[in-house]
């Protein structure tokens, strides 16, 4: 839908496999947008961010999206025990939750709870000045966190 309205270089890659953004080019602006908590294994997320960066031209800009479920207890209550998925705790890492989806149908998804500092540091990491960061979304009005980063 994007690319019929707002002409530019749309690219559509696997985020969840190792080096997705191989081959590409430099970009003055990558968006991650209600993706990054749904990739599994905090090593991972590390390497696709320094990937993303990698391939911001010198001034570019990152924009980020993280669902923030901990902070409203009505999403609270969606999660669910990993038994439920065929594991157990220890399978997963710290932060990393489980979560019933009923929009429909019944169905489990997976999701890292990445907050404003562990984003803040990641930022930091990769040499990225963090522009802005906002919350905004779902009845709450707060239930993402977006936020800009620069190369």
């Amino acid at each position: 839908l994007a690319a019929a309205q707002v002409p530019g270089n749309y690219q559509q890659r696997d985020l969840s496999q190792p080096e997705a953004l191989a081959g590409l080019a430099e970009f003055d602006l990558v968006s991650c947008l209600a993706v990054l908590q749904h990739i599994p294994g905090a090593a991972h997320r590390h390497a696709l961010l320094g990937e993303m960066v990698a391939h911001l031209k010198p001034g570019g800009r990152l924009i980020l999206s993280s669902w923030q479920f901990l902070d409203s207890a009505r999403q609270g209550r969606k999660i669910r025990p990993w038994t439920e998925a065929g594991l157990a705790a220890n399978d997963v890492e710290p932060g990393d939750y489980l979560l019933s989806w009923q929009r429909g149908t019944t169905a489990l998804r997976y999701v890292a709870f990445l907050d404003e500092g562990s984003l803040r540091m990641e930022a930091d990491r990769l040499g990225c000045t963090i522009l802005t960061a906002f919350r905004a979304d779902g009845r709450e009005g707060d239930l993402n966190l977006y936020m800009v980063w620069q190369k």
